[in-house]
Formats: C-alpha cells, sequence, structure tokens
C-alpha cells in the first residue's frame, strides 16, 4: 500500500489527504 502511495503513476486513484498518514482511494476498483 505504501508503494501505491508514493509511486506517481499510481496517483490518479490513490493519494494522500495532507492529514497525518491519512488517504483516499478515488477509485477503489483499481
Amino acid at each position: 500500500l505504501l508503494e501505491l502511495l508514493t509511486d506517481k503513476s499510481c496517483q490518479s486513484f490513490i493519494s494522500w489527504t495532507g492529514d497525518g498518514w491519512e488517504f483516499k482511494l478515488s477509485d477503489p476498483d483499481e
């Protein structure tokens, strides 16, 4: 999961919210 969050090519569907370690999935099907 951390690899997806740090991978620039994955930022279209998973990204940090900027609030600590919180992140969001914009397309959970991916």
